[in-house]
């Protein structure tokens, strides 16, 4: 099949479009042929341009995270999730992993950051939340059927649904350091939206998740854009961790395009996977009140593209919020969710796991991850002694262990560490002579073999730790002087 010719572009027509933006040319979607173009980009523009949505999930994926500890909570509304045992282990393991890729992140990047914490609770009442509300509400389904209400001393409060509040909402107190730009804020935050309830996805579409969402806020518009081409290169690299397939939906204003009309181009130059390019009419933002916005699409086991990563860069929301520098001038603001959405990461790991136990080539879960390394098992009861010897020894060089004292038969043990997604099975045991003996057996592996400690714990060894970073405090985020005037004055007892 012969490639459709590069189409003129940028667009002179003021009404936007769709283009496919490949590393050597970019095609009018028009003018393509329905698939044929790689697996991620067929199954993006099938979803994005033909409306053709597929997502659920798997049986195999909903049988993995029964077993982990996933479910829908019954005593709550359709769409909450809770986890036990492992299935905890697992988030609160991706929310770290969030937060180090975030830090590796920006330590490559040199910007300095700050961890935020804050508020679920929004005040609608508050002019500056108001207009907000009213931009990020205005698409409909962009963030769920309708914003969580709560009662309190008027009806104005909701539960957040972006995570933009409390950061801007700093922001609006201090000023940031022009010198020290650009500077990144990062925040787990809770995150409640009201998911229509015949999309709910167990552990991918919730009406409550987490979101590890960073601004990046720059010196102006021109360093965000040069920014955020860094920040692609990083996601890139989370993506290749995860080996996962993708494509990038870009979606841009009209105007962002006439100024950086190669800015697609040297997106996916750098990732080496096409992106589908969406063009709003001149004079129009994207959706969410943004410049651009650029979203990491995966191919799941199922065919479909789903939404991980995304970036997006923004002038007009910093300025509604009165967010400026020390100067007096407004940065601009890069929203970025580098890893994805907590539990989003964590379903995409998982599929990739219950996709390879399909095709019968069982994988254990990462090393990081995993909620044990290694389960010890006694050769009988004879050998319990000195199975929790060698299990204290391994404890001791940092692995995670359990110990298998229900003396089952070998078939049944080998059976149950691998639904458990244990990496390694240690049989503990005597050889003819009485010495001790050592077996292991990886999931997926066909027998046990011999194995000395030091040899195991070096293969189960998840890598260098982190050398962290010493912030420089010439490059703090805020400047020492607040601003009391924006602060809520709340009433005093009388």
């Amino acid at each position: 099949m012969t490639a459709p010719a590069s189409t003129p572009f940028p667009p002179t027509t003021r009404a936007g479009g769709d283009y496919v933006v490949f590393p050597d040319r970019t095609v009018a979607v028009s003018e393509l042929p329905e698939d044929g173009h790689g697996s991620a980009l067929d199954a993006l523009l099938a979803q994005e341009v033909r409306g053709e949505r597929r997502e659920q999930v798997p049986e195999r994926v909903a049988a993995l995270l029964d077993g982990l500890g996933f479910g829908w909570e019954p005593l709550s509304e359709p769409g909450h999730m809770r986890a036990v045992g492992d299935a905890a282990y697992l988030l609160d393991r991706c929310q770290a992993r969030a937060t180090d890729a975030a830090a590796s992140a920006f330590r490559d990047l040199d910007i300095p950051w700050t961890g935020v914490d804050g508020v679920s609770l929004v005040d609608t009442k508050a002019p500056v939340v108001a207009d907000y509300m009213t931009l990020t509400t205005g698409v409909p389904g962009l963030y769920g059927d309708a914003p969580y209400t709560v009662t309190g001393e008027h009806d104005g409060y909701v539960l957040r649904h972006t995570s933009c509040f409390q950061k801007f909402s700093l922001c609006r107190e201090r000023r940031l350091a022009r010198r020290a730009l650009p500077v990144a804020l990062f925040e787990i935050s809770d995150s409640y939206r009201r998911e229509p309830a015949n999309e709910l996805q167990l552990c991918y579409r919730l009406r409550r998740f987490h979101l590890p969402e960073a601004h990046v806020h720059t010196a102006g518009f021109g360093p965000a854009v040069e920014t955020t081409l860094q920040l692609h290169r990083q996601v890139i690299g989370i993506l290749a961790d995860l080996g996962v397939e993708a494509a990038l939906l870009v979606t841009a204003s009209h105007a962002f395009v006439s100024e950086h009309p190669d800015y697609t181009n040297r997106l996916v130059a750098a990732a080496g996977v096409p992106a589908l390019l969406r063009i709003g009419p001149a004079g129009s933002q994207c959706q969410d009140g943004v410049e651009v916005d650029v979203e990491y699409k995966v191919l799941d086991s199922t065919g479909v593209c789903r939404e991980l990563s995304t970036f997006q860069i923004d002038r007009d929301i910093t300025r509604q919020f009165g967010v400026r520098c020390d100067d007096g001038s407004h940065p601009a603001t890069i929203h970025t969710v580098l890893t994805g959405g907590v539990e989003r990461y964590l379903y995409t790991v998982l599929d990739r796991v219950a996709q390879a136990r399909a095709q019968g080539t069982p994988r254990p879960l990462p090393l990081w991850l995993a909620p044990v390394h290694v389960r010890v098992l006694p050769a009988n009861t004879r050998s319990l002694g000195a199975a929790l010897a060698t299990t204290d020894h391994l404890l001791r060089a940092g692995l995670r262990v359990e110990v298998d004292d229900r003396f089952p038969d070998a078939d049944q043990a080998v059976a149950d560490a691998t639904a458990s997604l244990v990496p390694a099975l240690l049989r503990v045991g005597t050889d003819a002579e009485g010495r001790p003996r050592t077996e292991v057996r990886g999931l997926g592996s066909a027998a046990f073999r011999d194995i000395d400690l030091p040899e195991l714990v070096g293969s189960l060894t998840t890598g260098a730790p982190d050398v962290g970073h010493a912030p420089r405090l010439s490059r703090r985020p805020f400047t020492t002087d607040a601003l009391p005037a924006r602060r809520r004055q709340w009433p005093t007892a009388t």
